[in-house]
């Protein structure tokens, strides 16, 4: 993803996925080879745009909104 010149919102919205990516997701992940981090890294997507409760929906997950 490439952010435009002067757009200090979507930086801001990157950074934060990074920094939720290491902390819960790099940081507690044993993995065995590339294959094995993709697989979990599918998972793990679905997890976050799914079942992660986020802040922005009050803590509701995106799957209890439906």
């Amino acid at each position: 993803m490439f952010i435009k010149p002067a757009g200090p919102n979507l930086n801001g919205k990157v950074e934060r996925s990074h920094v939720t990516d290491k902390l819960e997701f790099h940081q507690l992940l044993d993995y065995t080879d590339d294959v094995d981090l993709r697989k979990k890294l599918v998972v793990w997507e679905e997890f976050y745009n799914v079942e992660r409760p986020h802040g922005a929906r009050k803590k509701d997950t995106l799957r209890s909104a439906s």
